[in-house]
């Protein structure tokens, strides 16, 4: 079997006054979802998730109680035949 693959981010985007709110997105194609939406998107569309990666840290790990872990999130479907 033949796979298509695709790569997301997961980051926290910051909102409010004083950045004191915050939430995690995932980045698909270049729009930002809330990541259980963006999550919820992606299952619709039949990718499966295959793994998912830490690939950095900012501000010491944690602000306002979120972590601000990014995450990379590989998505894997069936190549179309």
């Amino acid at each position: 079997m033949k796979w298509q693959y695709l790569e997301a981010y997961s980051s926290v985007k910051i909102v409010g006054k004083l950045n004191k709110n915050g939430y995690r997105v995932l980045t698909v194609n270049g729009q930002d979802y809330k990541l259980r939406e963006g999550l919820d998107f992606l299952g619709q569309q039949e990718w499966e998730l295959a793994a998912v990666h830490a690939i950095d840290e900012a501000h010491g790990g944690e602000q306002s109680r979120i972590r601000t872990l990014t995450y990379l999130y590989i998505f894997k479907r069936p190549l179309a035949k």
